[in-house]
Parts: structure tokens; sequence; C-alpha cells
């Protein structure tokens, strides 16, 4: 792993995804998928969005791209990833899962990223205003729902989840601004 950090940080990185296709979208959980389902707080078919632990984004062309959430920056953060699976304390929950993910994130396997955007949030507090507040980066994908790397925008947390856009709260769009990266 090399330099995490918030999205604005990382522009041209964000900008080698433009035009990629995805290979893998591998969700890296601290809980067996399994004992994840299990615990009562996820129904298994989300377990892929909703588990605790980082999303690794590996492109046909070869860069692999680590995505999580920075409470203490109120963002997500991305980096550029050295190996996939290298990890042995954590458990790989694959997007086309038949039984731990949703079907519309398999559709997003060997397409490609057409656009994307960041999206910042509102300041809620003073304590916010010194935040990043780059609460999701959304990446539009050919032929296939958009993909939403978002820090608590399913439920107002401080959790990273990989959603769909009609994923995020509905209370929330209005705290929104979205910024595409160019």
């Amino acid at each position: 792993m090399t330099g995490e950090s918030i999205p604005s940080q990382l522009r041209e990185l964000l900008l080698s995804i433009r035009n990629a296709s995805i290979a893998r979208l591998t969700r890296y959980s601290w809980l067996a998928k399994e004992a994840a389902a299990r615990g009562g707080d996820l129904p298994a078919n989300l377990v892929f969005s909703g588990t605790s632990g980082p999303l690794i984004i590996a492109l046909q062309s070869g860069p692999v791209i680590g995505v999580a959430s920075q409470p203490s920056l109120i963002s997500v953060t991305l980096w550029l990833e050295r190996e996939a699976g290298s990890d042995p304390d954590v458990h790989a929950v694959e997007a086309d899962d038949p039984h731990f993910s949703r079907p519309e994130f398999a559709q997003m396997i060997g397409r490609r990223v057409t656009d994307i955007s960041i999206l910042v949030r509102d300041a809620q507090n003073a304590l916010w205003e010194s935040c990043p507040r780059e609460v999701g980066v959304l990446l539009a994908i050919e032929d296939a729902p958009d993909l939403l790397l978002s820090h608590g925008l399913h439920d107002d947390s401080d959790d990273f989840s990989v959603l769909l856009r009609e994923d995020v709260r509905s209370t929330l769009w209005p705290q929104l601004r979205e910024m595409r990266v160019e």
C-alpha cells in the first residue's frame, strides 16, 4: 500500500481509472463472509456492500486501487495497492459472489469506467468545517449501474460501504455536491 489519501489529492490516480475496465471488485472483510451474515446486522446479499473492511478495484490494465474511509477526515480514502489479497487477516468477498453480493455489482466486472466524480458533504458543525468531507467517489460504469464508494452515505454513519446510487439515504442527497474529476 502506498500513499493513502483523500480523493481530491489523488486526481492522477482517479484519472487512471477513467476508460479502464474493471477486472475484479473484492471487498476484504475483517470477518468471514458467513460470520458477517450470521451476525444478523447484514442480510447475506449485502455482505459485499456493507461488511467492515476495504475494497480493492483491480483494473484489466494492471493497476490495483484500494478504497476505505477515514472517520477523522469524514472522507473516503484511496491508495495504489501493491498486491491484491496479500493480508491473511482479512476475508475476500467478490462482487460476483451469488450469495454474498448483489447482481448489480457483478454486472460491473469487465465493464469500462466512463466518468468519475467526488461527492463532498456540507459541513454539519464547526468540527466538520476543518475536514475534507469527501464522502463518496462515484464511478459511472458502461452498461452497468454507477458504483459509489461511500463514507456513511447508506446510513449517515462513519462506516465505509460500497453502494449503488439508489442506496444513498435520500435525506443526504441535498447535502452533497458532486465534483467531476477532470
